[in-house]
């Protein structure tokens, strides 16, 4: 939902939104346009000053006046860009740090990979060995900032580089060419004093898995998901018809509290529910779908690889309940698929890590 500002905040965006956005290079061999959020973004002076920046350079992305957006979606997509890096800190800073007051004693190797972990210097290998090899319950592997598709560029090196660690570390890939899963779709809502509301857009989130590799002990796997947000716009540019444009402003929207409980019926009423799946699943670059940032993270899960289904050679997890993958409409039939993958990944459960 929407969030409030100050007028001092007002203002520091709009000198902001006057500026060019320069690439935060830190002057080392280690940078990567898609580095991961430290271990330890509190660590001291220089650690936190590196973050500032980092924050003031990309948020220049997303205040940038080269775009038609109206100014309340440019807006709604800074608020969640600032709320997003502040859960990003807090998580990592959370999980890494539960790990180090365990952790007594530390074989070399682990204690280097820690170091670059904890600075956020690490690079998509060396995250995925720490991960692999300490009982760090989840890791992020990295982070690429795309506003307004601005630094897309960096997406597919960052993937390679993925999916060239998984392999280096033994791992198995899994096919791109499985739906994304895990849809949620948030809007960006302001409440008006006679009990009408304005609709600024969505927020939304899905995923897809990467692959998997099995863990030293060989207890289990190591997960790896790819994360993307984007922003949905509503306005007449969007490629929304006139009337679901109509029904999705009309449309009653309850408070933060029960949207949830509401969210499926809103998105039914309003008819765009299927329209934005479709985007999602075909990668859309049109003005409806606004990118905001792919993150990959890796998580640990215990359970045997082997009585897995398989498809192909991939190990998948087994059917269990459905984790809120997309509904898909007609354009997006399982006509469309391999024969058996798509009624797979229908059902694939989530994990409690897999968040």
């Amino acid at each position: 939902m929407s969030l409030q500002k100050s007028e001092a905040e007002f203002q520091n965006d709009a000198l902001l939104a006057g500026e060019v956005f320069r690439e935060p290079l830190d002057g080392s061999n280690r940078y990567l346009p898609y580095g991961a959020m430290p271990g330890d973004p509190y660590l001291g002076d220089e650690i936190e000053s590196r973050q500032l920046e980092i924050d003031i350079e990309f948020k220049k992305l997303f205040l940038s006046p080269d775009t038609d957006a109206p100014p309340a979606f440019r807006q709604m997509l800074v608020a969640d860009f600032e709320v997003g890096r502040q859960r990003r800190k807090l998580l990592n800073f959370d999980g890494y740090m539960k790990w180090k007051a365990l952790e007594e004693v530390m074989e070399p190797r682990v204690e280097v990979l820690s170091q670059l972990v904890e600075r956020g210097t690490a690079d998509c290998a060396e995250a995925i060995d720490f991960a692999l090899n300490t009982e760090i319950e989840k890791t992020e592997i990295g982070q690429l900032t795309c506003a307004y598709s601005n630094r897309l560029e960096h997406v597919q090196p960052f993937r390679e580089e993925v999916a060239a660690a998984i392999e280096a570390h033994g791992g198995v890939l899994i096919p791109s060419i499985i739906p994304y899963r895990g849809l949620s779709i948030v809007p960006d809502v302001e409440y008006l004093e006679d009990g009408f509301h304005t609709l600024n857009g969505f927020i939304i989130r899905y995923k897809r898995d990467v692959g998997y590799i099995r863990l030293p002990n060989d207890e289990g796997v190591l997960r790896i998901v790819e994360r993307q947000i984007a922003g949905v716009r509503i306005d007449e540019d969007s490629g929304f018809s006139d009337p679901v444009l109509k029904m999705m402003q009309y449309t009653p929207i309850a408070g933060d509290h029960t949207w949830q409980d509401n969210e499926k019926q809103y998105l039914h009423d309003t008819g765009c529910q299927s329209f934005i799946e479709q985007a999602v699943q075909a990668d859309t670059v049109e003005a409806l779908i606004v990118p905001i940032s792919v993150t990959v993270y890796a998580y640990k899960e215990a359970h045997d690889v082997e009585a897995c289904r398989t498809v192909g050679g991939v190990a998948l997890r087994r059917p269990v309940y459905d984790d809120g993958i997309a509904y898909f409409g007609p354009e997006f039939s399982r006509a469309t698929q391999p024969d058996g993958l798509l009624d797979i990944f229908l059902h694939k459960p989530p994990s409690s890590q897999d968040l």
